[in-house]
């Protein structure tokens, strides 16, 4: 996918710093197909290592790695490897930004379908996260079922001709 060193420390560089949505998405727009999917398919992977881990250990295992090939890195930017949260922001902005190449490219489809394969196996790693989540829906339900149903208004159509 990419090549080891550079590229990925420097596309990793990227995916770890705040952003705008806004205006990510808007530069993603620029970019073209080719580097969409690239782009695209280095976030899937990242997600498919995350959905196999924890991901403090996954983390600690990639600085190790880095260590270990000493790779050149300021001490504040020492662990350049995305948080899955991170890599969920970018996976929303592509999908974003391009979701018409998406939905009429067969590569990007396939990869699309595997990102949704993949960010299931993610949610079942994570249970308390997911039930917790779950939890706050059942309650949002049960609250919004429980209110006063207030007198609906009635309303009237008619069709109305113009004669011109």
């Amino acid at each position: 996918l990419l090549r080891q060193g550079a590229d990925e420390y420097l596309l990793n560089s990227i995916l770890v710093t705040s952003f705008s949505s806004r205006f990510m998405r808007g530069a993603l727009r620029l970019l073209n197909r080719d580097d969409v999917l690239l782009l695209l398919g280095y976030l899937v992977s990242l997600m498919d290592i995350y959905s196999h881990s924890e991901e403090k250990q996954i983390q600690e295992n990639y600085s190790a790695r880095k260590d270990s090939q000493k790779v050149q890195s300021s001490k504040s930017a020492k662990n350049l490897l995305p948080s899955s949260d991170k890599i969920c922001e970018w996976l929303n902005v592509v999908l974003n930004a391009h979701m018409l190449l998406i939905a009429t490219d067969q590569r990007a489809s396939l990869l699309l379908e595997k990102c949704f394969e993949v960010l299931k196996n993610y949610l079942s790693i994570k249970p308390t996260e997911l039930s917790g989540i779950l939890q706050l829906i059942d309650r949002l339900r049960k609250q919004s079922s429980m209110k006063i149903e207030a007198e609906v208004p009635r309303y009237s159509m008619e069709l109305v001709k113009l004669g011109i």
